[in-house]
């Protein structure tokens, strides 16, 4: 199966095996029309900043707002708090 046609905003064949226990029937849902993108996921967030000369760095950066509707679902139930904010990110250390 490849995940692209089913909302994953990546290119990922997996093997999903479903066992019923009871002979009911399956039917696989139809492929979605429109394939999500990694940019489709992630554009509206922020460029990070490298931990330069140091282990790693926590950044949080802030969201410029959901740009499509792909974005606009998967940050639905979050805190209006927090839900302009970049949580929990952790550059690693890079070489200059």
């Amino acid at each position: 199966m490849d995940t692209s046609q089913y909302g994953v905003p990546q290119f990922r064949q997996r093997l999903i095996l479903v066992a019923l226990r009871d002979k009911s029937a399956f039917t696989w849902p139809a492929p979605l029309p429109d394939q999500i993108t990694v940019w489709n996921a992630i554009g509206d967030l922020p460029p990070l900043k490298a931990a330069i000369g140091r282990k790693a760095a926590r950044t949080l950066g802030t969201v410029r707002g959901p740009t499509n509707d792909f974005q606009r679902r998967m940050r639905e139930e979050m805190d209006s708090k927090l839900a302009d904010r970049v949580q929990d990110q952790i550059t690693r250390q890079c070489a200059r």
